[in-house]
């Protein structure tokens, strides 16, 4: 490398802004690793200090580094402190934004860690900036494709390849970030990409030359140049980009699942499954292997702060609470997307049930492990990237707060002032760790707000019990629709999926008002009190009998629930044909006429004589049909036919608005659709009866074999996904 980076004469600052000593250059150099790993995934320190001491680097490079690392040099960041960071930090953007060469890698990483820096003090124009600037330099490059060219093996050495390769994937893992974070597009697709791996971690980091009489460096620089590659500590770094990959598919994923026009259902379980497995994956492969170890870290940071010792043994350790803090957002974001709700398109109860449980789970782990962090090191040591997304689990503690779940000791209030308190102590290195509280607390206000919204649903409460993980689990969650809380802030309220209880089930909110009114002894109403609470909820009942259809429920029924039925439906008759065309009571009543017409359909099907040993309940002037209890199938269709034709003549007698006349006309659906199936079940019995004759082919549709194919295209797993 040092073919591209000639050496520069230090120059004097003159007026320019203040420049560090080599104490505190040295301060800034062992500790970016800690903090910002994946910025210095391309980073040799024994190089990094020996040029940036004798101003070896371009300016706009030499620059940024100051800009990053500055503040890691004291445990509190002073006023001063900010100012000079910003001073370095305009500076090497302004070089940057003046630079022609710009194929350089050292200007793809310029860009990446200033974008580091502008993500901590949140400088969104300049952020920007160096988001276009960082993207076109890829492309211009094509450093994406870096493995592709046999030229470039021609060109550079081992080790220039090796560094372009970890420089593209430094900025690979903030595209992917910003990605997540903004809800921007990728600068390129993973299916574009052809570079290899980050390798021999170890050896990048500290072994090549060393020129600076430097005891600690030289000792390290000689060990990672003299031991066995075999020898050297497990490799990170790869691990590193493989979580950014798989991060970075999970949220593109949730991102579109719930945009109307890419929504695919079969697709999507397919998708789920897919990720569940790459998670489970990646936690035998790299989570479990690399535990974190906090004792060793707190042990470390006391006993080898500012050394290049505490920088090897700490490093390791901050990378493993990646991959773990990593691994619960995953989690949090995959899941998270089965609790979106979307009008026509639901998920099953069981699905949503073990979503909320997994969620709730990971939230608790990872607010554990911010705090475990924040405990053995001071906040200008804190690792930034993983620690950011937290904020999920800020959300599913507001979505917990409310429920009493027992049999658990996931103290919610607790655990969501324990992550207010990390943010405060983390605050002064990040912008995102002001704003985050503030979002929170603007969160807080919206669940509650709704909660109070939803106590007039309290008719509906039973309705959510099949989505709770708790019997005061009455409410909707709030979660993204697009799988980040992070873009959301530029259309907050539509952000987010249905929050009230009626919208969630999908019922008009006519229905619940007149539901209400029912229901509330202290409302007068005009209408007698003819039903029970729980017979309104068959309002709300999804498994409703079809008209004309038989129910395979075991239950039998009695002639004591034909009698109350039919009153019921004699009553719901009156009241309709007293109600306004366009009113909600209307609307009401008819559905309670067809809900309890299709009550007596059942009954008069399992037991049609009930309407002659009933006299108090049968129709006075019509002379109701008897069909016999058990058919032979050669004798369904004529038995069918014939009741169909005499309910055909009832329904043409009764009176249009009468009570018998909703009857009637249920009962020739019914035996229509009973004569349909006799005609496709045996096609034969329509060439019996020329009268009746359909011409009917033979070919016959299997209803057993599409049934096997709709359970084959339904996905079950372990958790409940279907």
């Amino acid at each position: 490398m040092e073919e591209q980076n000639p050496p520069k004469k230090p120059k004097t600052s003159g007026n320019e802004v203040p420049l560090p000593t080599n104490e505190r250059l040295e301060k800034m150099i062992f500790e970016l690793p800690i903090t910002f790993p994946s910025v210095m995934i391309p980073v040799r320190i024994p190089e990094l200090y020996h040029k940036m001491k004798n101003r070896q680097y371009p300016d706009y490079f030499y620059y940024s580094i100051l800009a990053l690392g500055n503040r890691l040099c004291s445990n509190t960041t002073t006023v001063e402190d900010k100012n000079l960071e910003s001073e370095y930090a305009k500076k090497s953007l302004e070089l940057l934004k003046h630079e022609k060469d710009t194929r350089n890698p050292f200007y793809l990483w310029a860009c990446v860690i200033l974008i580091a820096h502008y993500g901590c003090v949140s400088n969104y124009i300049a952020h920007r900036t160096l988001l276009g600037l960082s993207s076109l330099s890829v492309r211009i490059s094509r450093i994406y494709q870096l493995d592709l060219s046999k030229i470039t093996k021609m060109k550079y050495t081992g080790e220039e390849i090796e560094f372009r390769r970890r420089v593209f994937w430094s900025f690979y893992i903030f595209d992917r970030l910003n990605m997540s974070f903004a809800g921007s597009f990728p600068t390129i697709q993973d299916r574009d990409i052809v570079v290899n791996l980050p390798k021999n971690d170890f050896f990048w980091r500290y072994g090549g030359e060393c020129k600076e009489n430097h005891p600690e460096l030289m000792l390290w620089n000689n060990i990672a140049n003299t031991i066995n590659i075999d020898d050297h500590p497990e490799e990170k770094h790869k691990n590193l980009v493989k979580t950014l990959l798989l991060h970075g598919k999970i949220s593109l994923f949730t991102r579109r699942r719930w945009i109307s026009k890419d929504h695919k259902q079969n697709y999507d379980n397919n998708c789920i499954l897919r990720f569940i497995e790459n998670l489970n994956e990646y936690k035998n492969n790299i989570l479990i292997p690399n535990p974190v170890n906090f004792k060793r870290i707190k042990e470390t940071h006391e006993k080898h702060e500012n050394t290049l010792r505490m920088t090897i043994d700490i490093e390791s350790q901050v990378l493993n609470y990646i991959f773990n803090q990593m691994h619960n957002s995953m989690k949090i974001v995959l899941f998270q997307s089965e609790l979106v709700r979307v009008k026509g398109k639901h998920i099953r109860p069981k699905r949503i049930v073990s979503a909320k449980i997994l969620i709730s789970e990971s939230a608790e782990k990872q607010i554990d492990m911010l705090h475990n962090l924040n405990q053995v090191l001071p906040p200008n040591h804190s690792e930034l990237i993983a620690s950011s997304w937290t904020l999920v689990s800020g959300v599913i503690c507001l979505n917990l707060m409310g429920i009493n779940q027992s049999g658990r000791k996931f103290d919610v209030p607790l655990k969501l002032k324990l992550l207010s308190d990390e943010y405060k102590k983390m605050n002064t290195k990040s912008y995102l760790f002001v704003v985050y509280p503030m979002f929170l607390n603007r969160l807080s206000k919206l669940v509650e707000e709704t909660h109070d919204e939803n106590k007039k649903y309290i008719s509906l409460f039973d309705k959510m019990k099949k989505y709770s993980i708790d019997k005061s689990d009455v409410d909707p969650w709030l979660v993204s629709k697009y799988g980040s809380y992070f873009s959301v802030l530029c259309c907050f309220g539509k952000s987010f999926t249905i929050l009230r209880i009626n919208e969630y089930l999908d019922i008009d909110e006519n229905i619940v008002s007149v539901i209400n009114t029912t229901l509330d002894p202290g409302i007068e109403n005009n209408t007698p009190n003819i039903i029970s609470e729980e017979e309104h909820q068959n309002l709300l009942d999804n498994d409703e009998v079809a008209p004309g259809t038989l129910n395979s429920s075991k239950s039998i029924n009695t002639s004591e629930n034909y009698n109350t039925n039919y009153e019921l439906y004699i009553k719901y008759s009156q009241l309709l044909e007293k109600s306004l065309p366009n009113s909600v009571n209307f609307y009401f009543f008819q559905r309670m006429v067809d809900t309890y017409s299709s009550k007596i359909v059942k009954d008069v099907l399992k037991n049609p004589i009930n309407n002659k040993n009933n006299l108090g309940v049968s129709f006075n002037s019509y002379e109701i049909p008897i069909s016999p209890r058990h058919l032979e199938i050669e004798k369904s269709y004529e038995v069918n036919y014939e009741t169909y034709i005499k309910y055909s003549q009832l329904l043409e007698k009764s009176h249009p608005k009468s009570a018998e006349n909703h009857f009637f006309k249920h009962m020739v659906d019914s035996y229509l659709n009973k004569v349909i199936g006799d005609i496709l079940e045996n096609p034969v019995n329509s060439r019996n009866n020329v009268e009746t004759s359909f011409n009917i082919p033979d070919t016959r549709y299997n209803l057993n074999s599409f049934g096997k194919r709709v359970e084959d295209k339904d996905y079950v797993n372990e958790w409940g996904l279907r």
